[in-house]
């Protein structure tokens, strides 16, 4: 009968067993830590976005499914819409029949990658659009995550998987050329204000539904930088987000003629004076402040 050394196999049994109850027991406590410890749960996460997905907001490709219905999703399938972007006031406005029916916020392109401007139209509707990587090793996949974050460039509060049954897009030809610009759904609300995009329109996904449902293709879409507009007596200032240095005394000189308001040097001067610190300027009050210099009776203010 063969003899068995208990003392052997047990100190045998604690020497092969003994790094992988350690290395149970280091996990076990590197997992409660990282639940407890906010730090270091935000390193985590820093670091499973490196070896995995970057946002969506970093995603300069974009590609879609082709909707080939040339019938709106909306109730009022008889009327034209036409869209009306302006780059400076982060707002895409939909018009119909000369009038604003809609206006969402949107994000554009960032200085190095700028938005473009001109006249054209919808091209295709994308009923879905997928983001995906335009370098490194993941080159052309599609990117599944989106990191949520508190503000613009703030700290990511959160990590969503991208919902792409709602994310729509809509292909523009610009100028005559259909330049991979398109408008789309974001899935971070918080760049929208921003010049932040690789070039195309960004618009929160419930607002991009709504614009989605009313477009076809061959709606008339007119982009415009236009730092400063104006609208029932009122003009507002626009940051020059593409460095551009406008002349403003041109262009409200130019807003003033097409609504036939006449006008003194002094008076331009103390719009822009105005606009430049409070970005919205009542000309009534500019009127009123300069009455006595002005070398007419009265400032006619039409209504557009």
């Amino acid at each position: 009968m063969q003899k068995i050394n208990f003392k052997y196999d047990l100190y045998q049994s604690f020497v092969f067993k003994a790094p992988i109850l350690f290395l149970i027991l280091v996990s076990g406590f590197v997992f409660i830590f990282s639940a407890a410890h906010p730090l270091f749960s935000h390193a985590a996460i820093e670091f499973e976005e490196t070896l995995e997905e970057a946002s969506e907001s970093d995603g300069d490709s974009v590609s879609g499914s082709v909707d080939n219905s040339l019938q709106t999703d909306s109730d009022d399938e008889d009327r034209d819409y036409e869209i009306y972007v302006n780059i400076p006031s982060f707002t895409l406005k939909l018009i119909s029949g000369g009038e604003c029916e809609k206006k969402y916020k949107i994000r554009v392109g960032k200085l190095s990658t700028k938005t473009i401007t001109g006249v054209g139209s919808v091209t295709k509707k994308f009923k879905t659009s997928y983001f995906r990587y335009s370098s490194g090793e993941q080159k052309g996949e599609i990117i599944r995550y989106s990191n949520i974050r508190s503000s613009f460039n703030g700290k990511i509060v959160k990590r969503i998987k991208i919902p792409y049954d709602k994310i729509k897009g809509v292909e523009l030809e610009i100028n005559g050329v259909v330049t991979g610009q398109i408008i789309h759904a974001t899935t971070n609300p918080e760049t929208l204000g921003h010049a932040c995009s690789s070039g195309c329109i960004g618009l929160s996904i419930e607002d991009m539904l709504d614009l989605y449902g009313r477009v076809k293709s061959g709606t008339k879409v007119l982009i415009e930088y236009n730092p400063v507009e104006y609208h029932d007596g009122f003009f507002y200032f626009y940051p020059d987000i593409y460095n551009y240095k406008p002349d403003y005394t041109e262009l409200i000189e130019e807003i003033l003629n097409s609504y036939g308001i006449s006008y003194t040097d002094d008076f331009i001067k103390q719009i822009i004076k105005k606009g430049r610190k409070e970005k919205k300027v009542d000309i009534s009050e500019i009127y009123n402040e300069i009455k006595d210099k002005l070398a007419i009776e009265d400032v006619v203010v039409f209504q557009p």
